[in-house]
């Protein structure tokens, strides 16, 4: 996933809790809440000096880490996302730990639980289920604050939660509901436990716990809510449709009488039944929902900002995938305002956000035939990703390759042909770099990169560039190729295509001969596998090889191609 999806899914995440639990646990509010750990290129694992961690903390978060990567043996790209996944979760609770409240080795327990996800998730995936982390975590720590009043057992299980100690807090549970068989077992311990799989990345153990203390209890919307988000998370759409839409009835029902305690209830259910709808191809009910759910947030002032932004930036990416351009303007643009002034508080938690809202933005006005717009929008994401990349380049730099790229684009389309090749030559570098350490993730970003560069300096009449850019391409989409040929045979016939119109201009007609026999051999395949998928691009070949041949005189070799052309629907 290229980086600004990567920023689109992690900040659409808007599952916000109900009204019931509107407190927030205090974030640190530095650049040590997420950028706690770090990697090298050396792979040195290393913790950040001034963050309040002692010296004894450190070198257990230090080793924890390196002990993962020892046991593991993860790419360079996976123990990248990982120690960017833990330092969301070390970042939520790092105040807590620095105070002594929170058990560290629970902390890390949770990393290495995460870190066995390692070989069945990417680094993408690694990082979702981390923000998903931080809300179970806060939606907990919220709940933990009311039940100060539990009998002896219930307010143990409290005391381990809260320090994160889970292995304690679990088996305390289990012997509290075992005590109590054959009586009323408390809803909460159902809840609680149900949370301690969450914390441990096991929703599917969560599930049946949540559900049980819901029926227990149906009354307690907070039961609800944390039921229908994991069903939503798990895609079971169907299940967490109804019950959000009996949670937004009853929330309705409890604003009319009290809207500062509720309607922020109102706008959390509408905006995670948006994301449900948006995600199961209903766009008019999730516009309707999310507008909805704006204007409440709107309505309350500035008593949450981030969660108007988030939702504002929901309802932009509904407009941008059915391509309302002009109201996803206008959605990104307010967001993008407020998450402005939320970074300048607090530039650690929301400077990847202005980055995502940015880009979205700079795609729209380059859609929309407004470059000026659109260099300045890419230009500041460049700058930050540059500047945020001198003290973590490894989680950085592919930010940086990706803008670059975008840049370089624009230019291309502007007839500014040397920034282009500027901005596509530095994005190449990083990637090259990248790849080394971690080809799979990186080589097929470099393959583009230099196929692009192919195509200007092909048309800057630059052969001999063009041949070496083009051939770099070719080499690495013809490897991918072998194990994944339906997803790169289509770009290797492209790039050997467009060789052939490098060499056929350069009067290199042998060449361009050979380079067409060789794309079309893969367009025909193709073509014969999904003919309307393929039937143009294989037309435009042809149409190239027709001219070629005659421009080598061979007038027969022409009406074949042309009769053969003629033939595809």
């Amino acid at each position: 996933m290229d980086a600004p999806k990567l920023f689109f899914f992690l900040f659409a995440l808007c599952c916000q809790l109900p009204a019931i639990a509107q407190d927030q646990t205090e974030q640190t509010t530095n650049e040590c809440a997420t950028g706690l750990v770090r990697v090298d290129d050396k792979g040195v694992i290393s913790t950040k000096d001034n963050c309040g961690l002692s010296g004894q903390n450190a070198k257990t978060i230090e080793d924890a880490f390196f002990q993962i990567r020892h046991d593991l043996k993860p790419s360079f790209d996976q123990m990248n996302g990982l120690v960017a996944a833990g330092n969301i979760i070390l970042g939520a609770a790092l105040d807590a730990i620095n105070a002594g409240e929170v058990n560290l080795e629970g902390v890390i327990d949770i990393c290495q639980k995460l870190a066995t996800r390692l070989n069945s998730e990417t680094s993408t995936a690694l990082m979702a289920l981390a923000v998903q982390w931080r809300e179970h975590y806060d939606s907990l720590m919220e709940s933990l604050k009311k039940m100060e009043k539990w009998d002896e057992g219930g307010t143990s299980v409290v005391k381990s939660l809260a320090s994160l100690d889970l292995v304690s807090a679990s088996a305390r549970l289990d012997e509290l509901i075992a005590s109590e068989e054959g009586k009323q077992v408390h809803a909460g311990y159902y809840y609680l436990k149900a949370q301690i799989y969450l914390l441990q990345f096991q929703p599917q153990n969560a599930l049946p716990l949540l559900e049980k203390a819901r029926e227990m209890e149906p009354g307690n919307n907070e039961y609800g809510f944390a039921y229908a988000k994991v069903l939503q998370e798990q895609n079971s759409q169907g299940s967490a449709e109804s019950l959000y839409l009996s949670l937004l009835e009853q929330y309705r029902g409890l604003a009319k009488e009290n809207p500062d305690a509720y309607l922020p209830s109102v706008a959390a259910t509408l905006n995670n039944l948006g994301l449900l709808y948006s995600e199961s191809k209903r766009p008019n009910e999730a516009e309707k929902a999310y507008r909805e759910a704006v204007e409440i947030r709107r309505s309350q002032g500035k008593a949450d900002p981030a969660a108007l932004a988030l939702c504002l930036n929901n309802l932009a990416n509904l407009y941008r995938d059915n391509e309302k351009m002009d109201e996803a303007e206008k959605a990104y643009t307010e967001s993008l305002e407020i998450r402005r002034n939320l970074a300048r508080d607090e530039p650690a938690v929301y400077q990847r956000s202005v980055m995502a809202t940015l880009t979205n933005l700079g795609n729209i006005y380059r859609s929309d035939k407004r470059p000026d717009k659109a260099e300045k929008a890419y230009r500041e994401v460049l700058d930050t990703a540059r500047s945020l990349a001198q003290g973590n380049p490894n989680t950085f730099r592919p930010d940086m390759a990706a803008v670059l790229s975008n840049l370089a684009g624009l230019y291309s389309e502007t007839k500014r042909p040397a920034e282009a090749e500027k901005s596509w030559s530095e994005a190449r570098d990083i990637q090259r770099e990248l790849a080394k350490n971690d080809p799979a993730s990186y080589q097929p970003t470099l393959a583009t990169t230099q196929h692009n560069l192919g195509n200007l300096y092909s048309d800057a009449k630059r052969f001999d560039d063009a041949e070496k850019a083009y051939r770099e391409a070719l080499e690495i989409r013809s490897a991918l190729a072998k194990d994944n040929p339906g997803t790169y045979q289509p770009q290797v016939a492209t790039t050997l295509n467009n060789m052939a119109v490098m060499y056929r201009d350069s009067q290199h007609f042998d060449d361009a001969e050979k380079a067409y026999r060789e794309a079309l051999e893969i367009q025909r395949e193709l073509y014969r596998a999904d003919p309307e998928k393929n039937a143009a691009n294989l037309k435009t070949m042809l149409s190239g090889e027709a001219v070629l041949m005659e421009k080598m005189g061979r007038s027969a070799d022409r009406a074949r191609i042309e009769a053969e052309r003629a033939g595809i629907n």
